[in-house]
Formats: structure tokens, C-alpha cells, sequence
């Protein structure tokens, strides 16, 4: 009997700090699962909501989940808050491609409420197998803006409070490339090339404060004479909120110039990108870096990207090709 009761208190001796520490331990994972899945692998925290891809720019926005983890493989959304200017916003982000930042400066709900709703629907629309030549936008007169539908029904509003995450400061330019870029990333669908029952542009005003578009600066593309690199890949483009600014090379960015950012490529380097999807090609030169994104080749700038037609679409198979001169 006394062997029995020895037998015993040893047994609860030896478990209790074991059950202890299995206690312990199951909370530290849970915790670091949590951690891991408030950024999702892969995600680009860098230029937002700007161009496409790259790490420019400034501090990390605050990766937001529809859910507590997002682990169902059928959302292809997410959302991320940031700040513009000291104004709340949150940008949505599907496939990884910004496509509608939501701005705190509306009367129909916060920024947040928006995004989520509009993700939402993205993701149903998904799950359900959209056709995306059913995604349209025209003008509404009755509300005096332009609607992104699907196959006739509402899905949002483009106006001064929901717009392009690299926003153009045109609401019409905005809506179509907004459009685009669902079409594309719900299924391919080519871009369109106007908007429904779009009234006609009144000519503003003449004022010492109308946005011109910069000269390009002058410079003397090399003669190739022979290919002597080639990479296949995605080009991605970028330039609003980095006009102006300093590029990896030292350099002031010109977003008209003819330039793009690449991972490895020399500074000064020229290259000849071709879009596979229209064939236009042109010829532009490495003066930074990016883009970080997996997939990604060579981030193009506003001018290069409007050169091969790709500034609707957002991204673009292309090939990139070293002409030696």
C-alpha cells in the first residue's frame, strides 16, 4: 500500500510542471500563428498606394484581414490602412494589385466598412466564377458619378472618396482604370477603351495652377546592334507620390522619363521592353530599384508604361531584352 502511494505522488509530481510547460507552449504557438497571419506571405509592404510593386516610400501600413486568420484560399483581397496626408484610409489590394484606396472624408460609412464590403463582394464574385467581360463602368446621371458594375448590377462608386490607389486626379481616368484592373484580375477580360454615357469634358478654365506635364528630359537612345541579355517575366509600372523625388540611383525621378526601376541591372543600363500582350516595345533605362513583388521583373515608369499601353491593366507580360550598342 505505502509503494502504491509513493508510486502516485511521484506520477503527480512529475506532471504537474509537464502539463505546466505543454500549457505554455501551446500559448506561445497560438501567438506566433496569430502574428504570422496579420501579414500574409509574399506581401508587398512597399510603394502604397502607388505603382504596383517596389519598397519606396514610407512607413508600413496596418495589414487588415476580413477574418481573425486569413487562411481560405477563395479570398483574393486584402486590405491594408494607412494614412494620406493625415487623413484615415484603407486600400484594397487584390491579387496583390492596389486597386481602390477608400478615404475618410465620406458620409457613407468609415473607410474600413467600405473596403470590407467591397472585398467581400470581390471575393463572392470570385468564389463564383465571374465572367469578367460582364464588368463594365458608365456614368450615372441620377448620382452624378461613375459606377463599376457587373453584368448591370452596381459594385462601386468612383468619386473623390473612393478612387484609384495610385490615383491619376482625374475620377473619369480613375473608373476606367479601376474597371480594368478587375477585369484583368477577375479573369483576364481585355481593357476597355471608354466609359458608358460619359458626358462630355467641359475645357477648364484657364488658371496659373493647371497641372502641365513636364518635358521629357532630352536624352540620346543608344543604336542597338545585338541582343545580349533576355528575361520574360511581369512588368509592373510607378510614379505618382514618387515624381520628383530621389531614385535608388541618386537621381531625381521623372515620371514622364523613360526610365524603370530593376532589381540587378547596372545603373545606366538600356533595355527594350515589349508588352507580349499588344507587342509595342520601348527603350528605357535603369536608374532604380524594384520591384520587390514576386513575379516582377522591372518596374516601368507613367511614360514607359503608356508607351507599351499597360497603365490600365497595372501589369503586363513582357520581355526585357540588353541591347549591346
Amino acid at each position: 500500500m505505502k509503494q502504491l502511494l509513493r508510486s502516485s505522488l511521484w506520477a503527480v509530481l512529475l506532471l504537474a510542471p509537464l502539463g505546466g510547460a505543454v500549457s505554455s507552449q501551446a500559448e506561445a504557438s497560438s501567438s506566433v500563428i496569430l502574428a504570422q497571419s496579420a501579414i500574409p506571405a509574399g506581401t508587398n509592404m512597399g510603394r502604397s498606394p502607388a505603382g504596383a510593386s517596389g519598397q519606396k516610400g514610407g512607413g508600413q501600413p496596418q495589414v487588415i484581414s476580413q477574418g481573425q486568420q486569413r487562411v481560405n484560399e477563395e479570398e483574393i483581397t486584402k486590405l491594408y490602412a494607412h494614412n494620406i496626408e493625415g487623413t484615415e484610409a484603407v486600400t484594397l489590394y487584390v491579387r496583390n494589385i492596389p486597386v481602390l484606396t477608400f478615404l475618410g472624408t465620406g458620409d457613407d460609412g468609415s473607410p474600413l466598412e467600405r473596403a470590407r464590403s467591397l472585398a467581400a463582394k470581390i471575393d463572392r464574385l470570385y468564389r463564383d466564377g465571374v465572367d469578367a467581360n460582364g464588368i463594365g463602368v458608365q456614368w450615372k446621371d441620377e448620382t452624378q458619378d461613375y459606377m463599376v458594375e457587373v453584368n448591370g448590377e452596381p459594385l462601386v462608386a468612383v468619386d473623390a472618396e473612393t478612387r484609384l490607389a495610385d490615383t491619376t486626379n482625374k475620377v473619369a481616368e480613375d473608373a476606367l482604370q479601376v474597371t480594368n484592373r478587375l477585369r484583368r484580375l477577375l479573369g483576364k477580360a481585355p481593357p476597355l477603351v471608354a466609359i458608358a454615357n460619359q458626358p462630355e469634358p467641359q475645357p477648364p478654365e484657364p488658371t496659373a495652377t493647371n497641372d502641365v506635364k513636364p518635358a521629357e528630359p532630352e536624352v540620346v537612345e543608344p543604336q542597338p546592334q545585338r541582343v545580349s541579355y533576355t528575361q520574360n517575366g511581369w512588368a509592373s509600372w510607378y510614379g505618382p507620390g514618387f515624381h520628383g523625388n530621389r531614385s535608388a540611383s541618386g537621381e531625381i525621378f521623372n515620371q514622364y522619363a523613360m526610365t524603370a526601376a530593376h532589381r540587378t541591372l547596372p545603373f545606366g543600363t538600356w533595355v527594350r521592353v515589349t508588352n507580349l500582350d499588344n507587342g509595342l516595345s520601348t527603350m528605357v533605362r535603369i536608374n532604380d530599384r524594384g520591384p520587390f513583388t514576386g513575379g516582377r521583373i522591372i518596374d516601368l515608369s507613367v511614360g514607359a508604361a503608356e508607351a507599351i499601353g499597360m497603365v490600365s491593366s497595372g501589369v503586363a507580360p513582357v520581355r526585357v531584352e540588353i541591347l549591346d550598342p
